[in-house]
């Protein structure tokens, strides 16, 4: 069985951010976290625009960390509505 993915480190952070991103706009919009086939698409919408290879293992563990990553974020201030967030996205 293979687990090899063509991520670097740097392209596991940039796609753990584009998750945490997400889980924090679901939080501000629905009060919960992602349904897990929302993240399984937000990680195949990043592995398709950065032409990324990512293994089930990076996916499970990026996917599940995510939601731990936004969880420290979403109670601060300009992260617990969708407006605030808004604001903050280019």
């Amino acid at each position: 069985m293979t687990y090899s993915s063509k991520l670097d480190d740097e392209a596991r952070a940039e796609l753990l951010c584009y998750l945490v991103a997400g889980q924090l706009v679901a939080r501000a919009r629905t009060s919960g976290w992602m349904r897990t086939d929302h993240v399984v698409e937000l990680q195949s919408i990043w592995a398709n625009a950065n032409g990324a290879q990512v293994s089930w293992l990076d996916r499970l563990r990026l996917g599940a960390r995510s939601e731990m990553v936004a969880l420290n974020f979403a109670e601060l201030p300009g992260f617990a509505d969708s407006d605030s967030l808004a604001q903050r996205m280019p």
